[in-house]
């Protein structure tokens, strides 16, 4: 909504794939609709919110709400179980740890706050989301980022109060990258529909995971069930 361009080029790879995109996000939809429907676990689908907004948000409740709601303990840990580096950032809060699956190691960050705004500056090309120094539409147009130096960074991180060294456009770009990766602005409504979605019960239930297994023919599954 406030940045055309997010993603973009996602859609342009799923184009030229040849993939039929409409079965595979048919068979994603009914995976995650049946994941809320038989299994014993939270499973949220959250309109206009990503995967990030969910995870940040409730990182938050576990923070703020623990003496005001029955969603968390006081003593809550939170892991994230993620490779992504937009997650780092709330490494700020005591209670979080992360750990990349693919890597099989925990991400750590020494400081978060620095890490988010280097971030910031960096842009996330993954995203479509260019540095701070290039124009909205640098990845769509094929157009080349304006070189951004490591000593220049290292420079930046140190200032507190970045007017005093960027122009109004670099400003604007920053604050434009800070939008879209800053997790601690996320819209109020979006986060409200998080914790509307987190605060609904849960539908299924252990018992009724074998039967299910079986009636999908899940064998590696059905072997493992006492895992679940």
């Amino acid at each position: 909504t406030i940045f055309p361009y997010y993603k973009a080029n996602r859609k342009k790879t799923r184009v030229a794939s040849g993939f039929d995109w409409n079965a595979i996000f048919t068979c994603l939809d009914k995976v995650r609709e049946e994941l809320k429907e038989f299994f014993p676990y939270k499973t949220l689908r959250v309109e206009h919110a990503e995967a990030d907004d969910i995870i940040a948000t409730l990182v938050k409740m576990s923070q703020t709400m623990t003496n005001q709601s029955s969603f968390f303990d006081e003593s809550e840990k939170v892991l994230i179980l993620s490779g992504d580096k937009d997650y780092v950032q709330l490494q700020k809060y005591p209670n979080v740890t992360q750990y990349s699956p693919i890597k099989k190691r925990f991400l750590k960050s020494d400081n978060p706050e620095l890490t988010l705004k280097e971030h910031i500056i960096r842009g996330d090309p993954g995203d479509g989301i260019p540095n701070f120094l290039s124009g909205d539409d640098v990845f769509v147009t094929g157009k080349k980022q304006s070189p951004i130096y490591n000593k220049k960074v290292e420079e930046w991180l140190k200032i507190e109060d970045i007017s005093k060294i960027f122009n109004s456009t670099q400003l604007s770009r920053f604050h434009r990258n800070r939008q879209l990766i800053d997790l601690s602005l996320i819209p109020k409504e979006i986060e409200d529909g998080v914790i509307t979605e987190f605060s609904k019960p849960i539908n299924g239930k252990r018992s009724g995971l074998l039967k299910y297994f079986m009636n999908h023919r899940l064998k590696l599954l059905t072997d493992s069930v006492g895992e679940f």
